[in-house]
C-alpha cells in the first residue's frame, strides 16, 4: 500500500493497526486529520479533522486504543486550545479534556510537551498539564524588550543551572489521570509535588510522588540531592508523606506493593511497604555486602544492581560482586544466596530473554550468564528456582 500526503504515522505495538496524520490532497479522496487504518483489512476510519496541529499521540501496547493531543483550528485562546482525545473502537473519537474542563486547576491546560499513555487495563489515560503561559505583548518589538538576569544566593538552584534548564522548565508538565469510563479527570502532579510515578503499569489506585525542591542546593557540595516521598491517591489527588530526605532513586515493585531503592550512604537496599508503613533494610548491617567492592572515585559507592522482582512481588532479586540473592520484602526470612560464585570468584548475572517481562517466574528456568574474574572465561547456564540449582547449558 502507498499512502500519499501523510505527515506523520504511528504503528501499534501489537494490534494490527496504524494511525497517520493526513494533510489532505488535491481532491476529497485524500483524508485530512487523524486516521486509523486496519492493516489487515486495508480499511480506514477518520477520527479527527478539526485541528490545526497534532502534538502528541500514542497507542495502547496491546489493545486497539489510540489517544492524541491536538490544537483546535481556532484563533481564540491559542495557548489554551489543546485538546486530548481517545478512541477505543477506532471508529469515533471521544473528548477526554480540553481547556474548559473543570477538573483542571484554574489557568491550567493540557500540555503538548508530554506524551499521553494508557494504563495497562485501558481504563485510564495519563497525560500532562501545565499552567497557561503568560502571553507576550506582540506590539513590543524584540529590541525593545529589556534583557535582565536576576539571581539570589539563596536560590535552590544555581543561576547557571537555571539558565541551562530554562527550555526544559518552560516545557515542564504535571501528570493527571483520566478515568475514561467515569469521565473523571484528577490532577496528580502540582508545582509543590512535580514528579508522579504510577504503580502497576498505571492500573493501581496509588502513585508515588517525589519532591526534591527543598534539597536541590545540596548537589552543589554533595553531588546529589535528596527526595521527599509521598503516597498519592489517584482517585482523589490527596497525598501523604511517607519519608523525608531519602537518598536514592525510589521505584515501585511491579505489582505496586512495595517501594524500593538503594541507599548509598549506608550501603543498604531499602524496601518500604507504603500501606503498612513498614521498612526493611538489607546490607552491611546484616553482614551482606551489596555495595561495589572496587570503587575509586570520591563518592559513596553504588550497588551492583538488581535484575528485578519475582512474580506477585514475592521476592526481590539483587546482585553482589559475584552472586544473585533473593530478599524477602517483608523481612520475615533471611536473604538467600542463589548462586555460589564468590568461592571461585565467578560472577553470575540473569539474562532477561523477553524485554517485556515484568517479573521472574519461579515456575520457569532462568537463563544466567557467568564469567570467571581470574580467567575471563564466560558461559551460560540455567537456574531452577524450584530447587535453586544451577547447571551449564
Amino acid at each position: 500500500d502507498t499512502l500519499f500526503f501523510v505527515k506523520k504515522h504511528l504503528l501499534s505495538k501489537e494490534s494490527p493497526f496504524m494511525a497517520y496524520y493526513g494533510i489532505g490532497g488535491p481532491d476529497s479522496t485524500f483524508t485530512k486529520g487523524v486516521v486509523a487504518r486496519d492493516i489487515q483489512r486495508r480499511s480506514e476510519s477518520p477520527l479527527d479533522s478539526g485541528f490545526i496541529e497534532l502534538h502528541q499521540w500514542a497507542w495502547h501496547d496491546s489493545l486497539p486504543m489510540l489517544c492524541w493531543i491536538s490544537r483546535e483550528d481556532s484563533l481564540e485562546k491559542v495557548d489554551r486550545a489543546m485538546r486530548l482525545f481517545y478512541s477505543n473502537d477506532l471508529e469515533e473519537s471521544k473528548l477526554v479534556v480540553d481547556s474548559t474542563w473543570s477538573g483542571l486547576p484554574n489557568d491550567w491546560a493540557v500540555s503538548p510537551h508530554e506524551k499521553p499513555s494508557f494504563s495497562e487495563d485501558g481504563r485510564s489515560l495519563y497525560f500532562g498539564t501545565a499552567p497557561v503561559p503568560q502571553q507576550r505583548d506582540t506590539n513590543i518589538l524584540d529590541e525593545e524588550w529589556p534583557v535582565v538576569e536576576v539571581w539570589h544566593s539563596e536560590d535552590q538552584v544555581l543561576y547557571t543551572q537555571q539558565a541551562n534548564r530554562v527550555d526544559r522548565e518552560k516545557k515542564r508538565s504535571y501528570l493527571a489521570r483520566a478515568f475514561l469510563n467515569e469521565n473523571i479527570v484528577v490532577q496528580l502532579g502540582r508545582e509543590d509535588l512535580p514528579r508522579i510515578m504510577p504503580a502497576n503499569e498505571g492500573d493501581s489506585r496509588y502513585a508515588l510522588g517525589i519532591d526534591d525542591r527543598e534539597y536541590q542546593k545540596y548537589v552543589t557540595w554533595e553531588a546529589h540531592d535528596y527526595n521527599d516521598l509521598y503516597l498519592v491517591d489517584t482517585k482523589t489527588g490527596d497525598s501523604k508523606l511517607l519519608m523525608s530526605r531519602v537518598y536514592g532513586n525510589a521505584n515501585w515493585s511491579p505489582e505496586g506493593k512495595y517501594i524500593y531503592w538503594y541507599a548509598p550512604a549506608d550501603s543498604n537496599w531499602v524496601i518500604l511497604d507504603p500501606f503498612e508503613n513498614q521498612l526493611v533494610k538489607y546490607g552491611e548491617d546484616l553482614g551482606h555486602v551489596f555495595t561495589e567492592e572496587v570503587h575509586d572515585i570520591p563518592l559513596e559507592p553504588g550497588s551492583y544492581g538488581s535484575p528485578g522482582w519475582m512474580i506477585d512481588d514475592g521476592s526481590f532479586l539483587v546482585y553482589d560482586r559475584y552472586d544473585i540473592w533473593r530478599l524477602d520484602p517483608d523481612g520475615e526470612s533471611e536473604p538467600l544466596r542463589i548462586t555460589r560464585g564468590r568461592e571461585g570468584e565467578e560472577m553470575f548475572r540473569l539474562i532477561r530473554r523477553d524485554r517485556d517481562q515484568r517479573a521472574w517466574d519461579p515456575a520457569e528456568k532462568w537463563m544466567v550468564w557467568s564469567m570467571s574474574e581470574e580467567t575471563k572465561e564466560t558461559g551460560y547456564g540455567l537456574i531452577d528456582p524450584s530447587r535453586w540449582s544451577y547447571g551449564w547449558i
